[in-house]
């Protein structure tokens, strides 16, 4: 009985209600759209990181004899904390109060 009443009650709505809900529903799938492509991006970026930390690992295994030279090693680090720094600034938790509302 309470669930016709329920259903009874939704039909009855105004229709400004009505719209209120579809822009509501409209936000929330913006907001998931958003969140799942800066997910993805965060995932790629977490990929060239990895890739980043494995190279500075094997330059240090690299003879660096050559003291006029660049230092290749120290130049992946700085690239490899810009990439960390992307992806903590996409964290869900740092984006969360800029995205539209659930």
């Amino acid at each position: 009985m309470a669930r016709k009443d329920t259903k009874a009650r939704i039909h009855r709505l105004p229709k400004a209600s009505k719209k209120a809900s579809h822009r509501h529903q409209a936000a929330a799938n913006g907001r998931k759209g958003i969140v799942d492509a800066i997910e993805t991006e965060r995932s790629r970026l977490m990929d060239a990181e990895t890739i980043l930390h494995c190279v500075v690992l094997a330059m240090n295994e690299h003879d660096h004899s050559d003291p006029d030279g660049p230092y290749f090693q120290n130049i992946v680090d700085v690239a490899r904390g810009l990439v960390r720094r992307s992806i903590d600034q996409l964290d869900s938790v740092r984006l969360d109060p800029h995205l539209p509302p659930r």
